[in-house]
């Protein structure tokens, strides 16, 4: 936990992390109770998994350590909630969800923040030097055939932020688990 403490918050530099700006503990170590997840109530969304716009290859490792995640949660004292659904995501468009993909314009910014003497300059440098993880491969490809639009005048951005700020269905859960990461509710 002590990491987060060093590498979590927002980047003045990344427009995607803003929201984490007024959500940072002082300490997340303070958080930590050994008895945390005792009587508590965790959803499981496996909605972006499943449909109705799945991860089409959804990799093995990650779902494996998904489920191990859960059933260590269960074995803390948690009581895993199944079947959890959130309606609005299946309002987001699937045209929205593959055509806001801001990588490409925030990896372009970085890339000349750093100036010229960085040894890539573009994402189409890093695909030709093929110096990356094989497992990242199609999601740099689908980033290089993304909209070139600015994310702000992208109208597909603008739907799925549109959705992004409808309040969701209530449910009775403590925390979402999903395949990103971990939720509290209120």
């Amino acid at each position: 936990m002590a990491v987060f403490d060093v590498i979590a918050g927002s980047d003045p530099a990344d427009p995607v992390t803003s929201p984490a700006q007024d959500r940072r503990p002082v300490s997340y170590l303070a958080s930590l109770d050994k008895n945390g997840l005792m009587g508590a109530r965790v959803g499981v969304l496996r909605q972006l998994l499943t449909g109705p716009y799945p991860e089409p290859d959804a990799d093995p490792e990650i779902v494996k350590l998904f489920e191990a995640a859960l059933a260590d949660m269960k074995k803390q004292g948690a009581e895993i909630v199944e079947g959890i659904r959130v309606a609005e995501i299946d309002d987001i468009p699937a045209s929205a969800l593959g055509g806001c993909n801001r990588f490409k314009h925030d990896l372009k910014a970085y890339l000349a923040h750093l100036g010229p003497d960085a040894p890539m300059k573009s994402l189409d440098d890093i695909l030709a030097s093929q110096k990356f993880h094989p497992s990242v491969e199609k999601a740099l490809l689908a980033s290089q055939a993304a909209s070139d639009l600015l994310p702000d005048q992208n109208p597909k951005c603008q739907e799925v932020a549109e959705v992004e700020r409808r309040p969701w269905t209530a449910q009775d859960w403590t925390w979402l688990f999903i395949p990103r990461g971990i939720f509290r509710r209120g």
